[in-house]
Parts: C-alpha cells; sequence; structure tokens
C-alpha cells in the first residue's frame, strides 16, 4: 500500500531531483555526457568514495612494497592494493580514521607518502615523457601541491615553479612541497596571478606546465557534495571566462616542443573540451 499524504499521493520526483541534482547541471551533464553514457555514470554521484588513493614516492617504495609495508602495520591482507591508473598509487580499500597513522605519511613535503586521487595521479604522469632532467616546469594555481610532488615522483631533479595567487595557500605550498633530501631542492614558491606573468615570471620559458584550472568541480560532486550548492550556470560561465584569459597567457610561457596539461576537476564541457 502507498503511503498517504494527508489524503494524497506523494509528489512525484523529477529525474533531477532521484539524483539529487539542481535542474541546470542535471541537464548540463545530461547533455555533455557521450551517448549512453549518463544513465550508467550518474547513480554513482550519490554513492560516497569508499576508498583512499595514495601517492608514494618510487625512491622510498614500490606499491607492491607499500602494500607489503601496510601489512607489517597490522593492515589485513588484500587492504590494499597498486592502483592500475597511476604507476606510483596505491589504492587503500578503507578509509582509515587517521591518514597520518599510515606508513609514510606526514604533513610536510618530506613525507614519502601523501593523499592523492588515482586520476589526478594519472593525468600528471601525462607530462613525464616532457619532464628530462632539470626541467622548468610551472605548476599554475599550485595549492596545495599535490601535483608538484606527483610530478617529482616521476622527475625528482625537475626545477618547479609553484604558482598561487592567495597568500595564504602560497604560505602552505611553502611547507607542503619537498625541501632536503636532494628531492625538489630547486622549487621555488611564488604568489601571482596566472593571467599576469609579468609580477612573477623570470622570463625563461618553461619546458612544461600544468594548468589545474579553477572549475566547478562537478566531477567530485561523490566526495564535495556540496558543490551543486556553491555553482549555478552564471558561476560556471564566470569560470569558463577565467579558463580561457589563463590558458593562452600561460601557453605563451611555454618553449617550443614542450607540453602544456590542461585539466579540470569539472564534468562540463563548456569547461573541457570548450
Amino acid at each position: 500500500r502507498q503511503p498517504r499524504h494527508g489524503g494524497r499521493k506523494p509528489p512525484r520526483l523529477t529525474a533531477a531531483a532521484r539524483l539529487s541534482l539542481p535542474e541546470w547541471l542535471h541537464g548540463a551533464l545530461k547533455a555533455d555526457a557521450p551517448p549512453g553514457a549518463f544513465g550508467r555514470y550518474a547513480p554513482l554521484l550519490l554513492d560516497r568514495p569508499d576508498a583512499l588513493g595514495l601517492n608514494v614516492r618510487p625512491a622510498r617504495w614500490s606499491p607492491k612494497d607499500y602494500c607489503a609495508a601496510l601489512v607489517a602495520e597490522g593492515w589485513p591482507v588484500g587492504s590494499a592494493a597498486p592502483c592500475a591508473l597511476a604507476p606510483h598509487g596505491v589504492l587503500l580499500k578503507s578509509r582509515p580514521r587517521d591518514v597520518a597513522s599510515l606508513p609514510g605519511v606526514a604533513g610536510d613535503g618530506n613525507a614519502p607518502v601523501f593523499v592523492q586521487d588515482a586520476v589526478q595521479q594519472w593525468g600528471v604522469s601525462a607530462l613525464a615523457p616532457f619532464v628530462g632532467p632539470s626541467a622548468r616546469v610551472l605548476d599554475a594555481c599550485a595549492a596545495p601541491g599535490g601535483k608538484a610532488r606527483a610530478l617529482l615522483h616521476h622527475a625528482s631533479d625537475a626545477r618547479i615553479t609553484a604558482l598561487d595567487r592567495s597568500a595564504r595557500k602560497v604560505r602552505e605550498l611553502e611547507r607542503r612541497l619537498p625541501s632536503g633530501d636532494g628531492e625538489g631542492s630547486a622549487h621555488r614558491v611564488a604568489c601571482g596571478d596566472a593571467v599576469e606573468p609579468g609580477g612573477w615570471w623570470d622570463g625563461e620559458p618553461f619546458d612544461a606546465i600544468v594548468l589545474d584550472a579553477p572549475c566547478s568541480a562537478t566531477g567530485i560532486l561523490r566526495s564535495k557534495p556540496e558543490v551543486k550548492h556553491h555553482q549555478d550556470e552564471a558561476s560556471v560561465a564566470g569560470l569558463v571566462e577565467v579558463q580561457a584569459r589563463m590558458l593562452p597567457a600561460l601557453w605563451s610561457l611555454l618553449r617550443p616542443g614542450g607540453a602544456l596539461l590542461y585539466m579540470t576537476c569539472s564534468l562540463l564541457r563548456a569547461e573541457n573540451d570548450a
């Protein structure tokens, strides 16, 4: 029997409401998805992540060796596995209450293990073939530093400029980026606007650039469901305008033959392909 609400049938939910999405975002995601894809992935947006991605410094552990170290620390056999998507990644199949209790994890940049989503690790790995010895690399919008640290796992002697426009985030970058023990010793942290390089760029072109552009974050709704309440069509249009200014500004800093990696945490075509 159907429950009754004051003698009336309960209201029928819209397709967007069933997925806990605002109408504008439901329409945009559905329109931008490849044929048949939206129906497969949309229900997954309601699931909270049940695993944790780790990035392991290869000079300290291989992913397989790190999994063995977890077992030695008392974690059950099979509770972690090397991540097929990320060369230095480990997927922990349950999220620990205290991440800092894991082997090799600490709050500063010298820690050999840190939390990072496998897709971000995979994205940064695409730049590895372009980053030779002593290559100059720009990490734009660098905070909190995970992309720079991931790149150093591929090219430990890269000279990284980590850029962010927030003075608070720059202080955090200085704490999180590697120092000492030879890894990342040539890195530089700069406070400045990516679209106005005259204020922070030394004039020497970069061999590789990571542009993790400010975006709607619609690709991480599972871990940050509040995003759908913080964004709307107008705010996405504003973000697209910022992205469209950042890309050519940074492209001009790239040496001939170099590579620029453009990445967002968005599923919207306007912020990616377009």
